[in-house]
């Protein structure tokens, strides 16, 4: 893994700093302060929530490899979907953990958390998977969502291009 250059750890600090002291001081976010910088600190959030999922890309393979072995139609859909979105959720959580890490201990935390330029690519296969799991449906009447096979059969293009590329 390498630091991607075109995170600045120090001035993501120095935003992350200010919105928590706006947060604990005035009860406002920087949204309400100043979005330029808000979407400059989401920019640096959506890095490290990508390495987050990158971080545990083999939890998640594993995952999805054992749903496409098994042909357990509804229950096992129903299941894939619930334990993916547990790992995402998890995912989700360890970024405020990460940055209560980071507004604690600063720059030293950046020494083990390095940043791999693949895991932005592999982020949006992880989004895509979660979109497919909020659309899938078990209702025939349904006319919008995924059935069981679309879902199946969208889960293996995506399964497909993790293993290529990653």
């Amino acid at each position: 893994m390498t630091n991607d250059s075109n995170f600045d750890q120090s001035r993501y600090i120095k935003l992350l700093t200010k919105e928590d002291s706006l947060k604990k001081n005035e009860g406002k976010s920087l949204f309400n302060e100043n979005r330029e910088e808000d979407l400059e600190l989401l920019s640096y959030r959506i890095g490290l929530q990508s390495q987050i999922y990158y971080n545990r890309k083999a939890e998640y393979l594993s995952l999805i490899k054992e749903y496409l072995k098994e042909n357990a139609g509804k229950d096992g859909a129903s299941l894939f979907r619930l334990q993916f979105l547990h790992i995402y959720r998890k995912d989700n959580k360890a970024l405020k953990t990460l940055e209560e890490e980071i507004l604690e201990k600063g720059l030293q935390v950046f020494s083990t958390f390095l940043l791999d330029s693949k895991s932005e690519s592999f982020s949006k296969l992880i989004e895509q998977i979660v979109s497919d799991c909020d659309f899938l449906t078990f209702n025939p009447e349904e006319t919008y969502g995924f059935n069981e096979d679309q879902f199946r059969d969208s889960i293996e293009k995506i399964f497909f291009q993790m293993r290529y590329q990653f």
